[in-house]
């Protein structure tokens, strides 16, 4: 848990403007909360250069649903996506890699994520990479 508050804090602090936090509280994947700040100067996903929305895919074995038809408006909804895809993408490729364990995941038949595009560039390795390496050695340290 540790962990996964300071990726958090890590993240808010490239992202979250001026109070180096992000607005609103951010919840990972394992329950942990970072609370917000309250303030409002945070980077905005568009401004980072992140899809409108997030993909529709549920992580499997009764895991959370992603954003999915929800549009990703703040930095905090911004993590919440990524970490989500994270975790479906980490357990479809697991559960591919041993089939002779357990049968595939049916939450990862035909629902693999469409890459978001911006030109002819596509944004899902982008923004599915491990965070530390995408937000912060990118999009985000271009603020002012």
């Amino acid at each position: 848990m540790k962990a996964e508050s300071k990726k958090i804090e890590e993240i808010c602090k490239a992202c979250g403007g001026a109070d180096k936090q992000c607005d609103q509280d951010v919840t990972g994947p394992n329950g942990t909360t970072v609370v917000g700040s309250g303030g409002s100067d945070d980077l905005t996903p568009a401004a980072i250069g992140f899809p409108a929305s997030c993909y529709a895919v549920t992580v499997p074995g009764g895991g959370p649903s992603c954003i999915g038809d929800r549009s990703v408006d703040t930095l905090a909804e911004l993590v919440e996506c990524v970490d989500c895809v994270s975790e479906f993408k980490v357990d479809c490729i697991d559960a591919a890699r041993v089939p002779s364990l357990a049968p595939y995941p049916p939450e990862c038949n035909g629902a693999t994520p469409t890459p978001a595009r911006r030109g002819r560039k596509s944004y899902i390795g982008y923004w599915t990479k491990p965070l530390r390496g995408s937000l912060m050695n990118g999009p985000c340290e271009r603020r002012s």
